[in-house]
């Protein structure tokens, strides 16, 4: 007889007939799928859209040089890779944003500066034109033209007799001869729909700087040694900029995502590894209610090994099927958690410019393979145990509990070992040391906590001994089931537990965040008013400079700020260089300092220094006193680190420099930051709308100190809304765990239950024993939740977001959150067992 055999003929009936159970079942892990999978799904839409961007920046070219800043002068690099022989194609290119405007709309599009009529074309835009069809209106190689600009046809609207009005950063407006491009391009999928290309000498006159370029890609002869190429190159190319490949670049970039994509993973696992415990406890029930039949299989021949894999096998299909159920769900719960995250990915790190969420089996196929993962976890133990005991002493509760009660050390002793590895998989290096090993310090945790769960109920007994008589009779009875049941109270104990110290952790660190990143905007916004810029060619940088300098003469004002930021390379790494008054924010005290030592305003005001973000301080290890070099467009300048600062915008790591001295290293450059507005008297605040109205009309978009502190806070909680998901659906996943142990509960005490209403015990009684069972259930669960909560909440906020965010955040444990969360939980276990004893116990004669 083989287990397919048996599987087809008998599983599938007996567990339709167990429908409850297998329903139960079902449900946990197809949420627990639908969870990772929604997550696992953004991960690969999102990032995917972040590896596009990434891969554009990276070029395909063999080598590439890129600036440490926003841009370089090509006089300085171009000769110099000229001149060696062993380079086949220098292809230099420049990016910038303009708008296109047809004189009522304008629209900022990105614009390519390359060489025209390079012969590697093709390798950087793509192969147009693949069907070989030539229009007047399509993209063709063989009649590019440098003062015509090719644009794509989603911008076509803007196109007027044959040309289209554009403004640069000056802001003036000319007229220019177009084409478009294919609209099937490749490059849509790097650049975005919204792109327009033109020669360099064309680009330059738009974006001004004529013979600054962003990139220069080498294309290598086949028999050249690469490595011989770059330490050549290394030692003949200025220090303005780096030597680095297509590889190695979108290898770093796409690092700037690994706390979100860390994070996000980490979350979604712990719901796989309580489906995990769920399915186990699922697979062992079903045996233990149907242990006759067992013996009847094994009574006409089938041998324990035929039996090993039916259990196998009815938990694969277990599996299987909750996987193809959460897999469905999981794509449709993917498109609000694509959202979520392509909100925190364009706040922190890269803007995206693909919107879409098109339909994919894929996800499904995936939730199918982890379900499957998830039944061959729950039904190993099990299959093992009836391949290697006799299938009736297996299938008996009283060994259970005996085997489970006579190991407490041994119990005590692995819950202290996991609890040390923990500690020690906690540090940086060993978090960071792949992509598997950050969760090896929470899942080791929450392996201690099942651990520790029958020795917390062992306890339990040991301790109310002496009070038992004390207890109400039904209370004496719910206890007594529990104890003689304690293989399966110990695991719906232990995974209670890891449930709800789950819920505490994240809740904690967000919490945690949100306290101190409002604390921080407290201080940040310390202005009356912030002024931000309309997109649009009205705000070129010489209206902006103007418009601050007619600010700070204004009576009304006590002090303006502006400044400007430019991405920038240091130590290999992608930072941000920011330009800040830095007098005006000493004397309106709006940065918050970090570390043992004071900020040194003297050194900071005076140029000499700058201060240095907090994420910036522990990724490159800089500190206050410290000596950096930054590279300007001319030659290389020291600086001394005056302080520390926290800072929450980017994790990327930031350096804020003086303006003054910002100007005179790096010049006009960088993106615009926005005007922060301190007025001599907040109640003449409508004046100053009035002199903005008359002076910069359309220009800028005014929020004040609590509609911005609102709009920061609501970008921040939807950087976290999937956290909130993800506590929803193990609560869910919770409830289901305490409902099939109540129901356990009520069939394996079933002669107990007839007993108890053979000699006149109502209704009403057999549901308190229930309930005062349940409760003791949750109680216990709710004490080791909570710790675990705590030792989960220490190592998220000091030591996961640390590690990969490089933020100090206060450590504020949600108590309004943790009352709340404990009412719930005493509710649910007083209503969950209420309705469990209406549907089941009422059926006792």
């Amino acid at each position: 007889m083989s287990s397919l055999s048996l599987l087809m003929r008998y599983s599938f009936g007996a567990l339709r007939r167990e429908g409850i159970f297998t329903l139960l079942g079902l449900s946990a892990i197809a949420l627990a799928v639908t969870l990772f999978v929604s997550v696992r799904l953004a991960n690969q839409v999102v990032l995917r859209e972040f590896q596009e961007t990434v891969d554009f920046l990276s070029g395909t070219s063999a080598l590439q040089i890129v600036p440490r800043s926003e841009s370089f002068a090509a006089t300085d690099v171009i000769p110099l890779v000229r001149a060696v022989e062993e380079i086949e194609a220098v292809f230099p290119l420049r990016i910038g944003k303009v708008w296109i405007t047809d004189g009522e709309h304008a629209e900022q599009i990105t614009l390519l500066g390359i060489d025209i009529l390079h012969e590697r074309l093709a390798d950087f835009v793509g192969h147009l034109n693949q069907a070989g069809e030539t229009s007047e209106e399509v993209f063709d190689f063989s009649t590019l033209q440098y003062q015509r600009l090719y644009i794509s046809p989603a911008l076509e609207r803007f196109i007027s007799e044959q040309s289209v009005s554009l403004a640069g950063e000056t802001g003036e407006v000319r007229r220019l001869s177009v084409s478009l491009i294919e609209p099937d391009s490749p490059m849509y999928d790097v650049y975005g729909e919204k792109v327009a290309i033109g020669d360099l000498s064309l680009v330059d006159l738009l974006l001004g700087d004529v013979g600054f370029l962003t990139g220069v890609n080498l294309y290598l002869a086949p028999t050249v040694s690469e490595e011989d190429i770059r330490e050549h190159l290394v030692s003949i190319l200025p220090q303005s900029v780096l030597l680095t490949t297509p590889a190695l670049r979108s290898d770093h970039l796409a690092k700037t995502s690994e706390a979100l994509r860390i994070n996000l993973v980490f979350l979604s696992a712990l719901s796989l590894f309580v489906a995990v415990l769920f399915g186990f406890q699922i697979v062992s029930l079903l045996l233990l209610r149907r242990r006759r039949d067992v013996a009847t299989l094994v009574s006409v021949g089938a041998s324990p090994s035929v039996l090993s894999r039916l259990v196998m096998g009815e938990a694969l299909t277990l599996g299987l099927l909750g996987g193809a159920l959460g897999g469905l769900g999981g794509h449709l719960l993917g498109e609000y958690t694509v959202r979520a995250v392509r909100g925190t990915v364009n706040t922190l790190y890269l803007p995206l410019t693909s919107e879409g969420f098109a339909p994919d089996l894929f996800p499904f196929f995936e939730g199918v393979a982890v379900g499957a993962f998830i039944g061959i976890l729950s039904g190993f133990f099990p299959a093992l145990t009836v391949q290697r005991r006799a299938p009736l002493s297996y299938f008996s509760r009283e060994h259970s509990a005996q085997r489970l009660s006579l190991h407490p050390k041994v119990a005590a002793g692995m819950a202290l070992f996991f609890v040390v590895i923990a500690y020690g998989t906690s540090e940086e290096f060993f978090m960071r040391g792949g992509k598997l090993l950050p969760f090896l310090s929470p899942t080791a945790l929450s392996t201690a906590i099942l651990l520790i769960a029958p020795l917390l109920l062992i306890g339990l007994f040991s301790g109310i001994q002496s009070i038992f008589h004390l207890l109400t009779s039904a209370t004496q009875i719910g206890l007594q089931n529990i104890k003689m049941r304690l293989g399966d109270s110990a695991l719906a104990v232990g995974a209670l537990a890891v449930t709800f110290g789950l819920l505490i952790g994240v809740s904690t660190m967000v919490s945690s965040f949100r306290v101190t990143f409002n604390g921080w905007l407290q201080t940040v916004l310390a202005a009356d008013l912030f002024l931000t810029p309309t997109v649009g060619p009205q705000t070129s940088p010489s209206t902006l400079h103007a418009a601050v300098k007619l600010m700070r003469e204004n009576g009304l004002t006590e002090g303006v700020q502006s400044g400007r930021q430019l991405s920038y390379v240091y130590d290999g790494a992608q930072i941000f260089i920011r330009s800040i008054d830095a007098p005006l924010a000493h004397r309106m005290n709006t940065l918050v300092s970090l570390g043992d030592r004071e900020l040194q305003w003297q050194i900071f005001e005076s140029g000499s220094g700058v201060v240095v973000s907090e994420s910036f301080s522990r990724k490159l290890g800089v500190t206050t006193g410290d000596m950096i070099t930054l590279m300007g467009r001319d030659e290389q300048h020291l600086f001394e680190v005056a302080g520390v600062m926290q800072d929450f915008s980017s994790d990327l790591g930031a350096i804020l420099m003086d303006q003054e001295r910002y100007e005179s290293v790096f010049g006009d450059v960088g993106v615009f930051t926005g005007i922060s507005v301190f007025l001599r008297d907040t109640g003449k605040a409508e004046e100053f709308y009035d002199f903005l109205e008359s002076h910069f009309p359309d220009v800028f978009q005014v929020t004040d100190r609590e509609g911005l502190r609102e709009t920061a806070l609501k970008i921040f909680d939807g950087t976290f809304a999937i956290t909130y998901v993800l506590q929803l659906i193990t609560t869910v996943i919770a409830s289901l765990f305490l409902i099939l142990l109540l129901i356990t509960s009520v069939l394996d005490a079933r002669s107990e239950q007839l007993t108890l209403r053979s000699i006149g015990s109502p209704f009403s009684f057999l549901r308190r024993v229930l309930i005062s069972e349940s409760v003791a259930i949750v109680a216990s669960a709710a004490l080791l939740g909570v710790l675990f909560g705590l030792l989960l909440s220490c190592l998220l906020v000091y030591r996961v977001n640390i590690v990969f965010f490089g933020w100090t955040v206060a450590f504020v444990f949600p108590w309004a959150l943790l009352g709340s969360f404990l009412c719930g939980v005493f509710i649910m276990a007083v209503v969950v067992p209420a309705i469990v004893a209406h549907y089941t116990l009422r059926k006792i004669p």
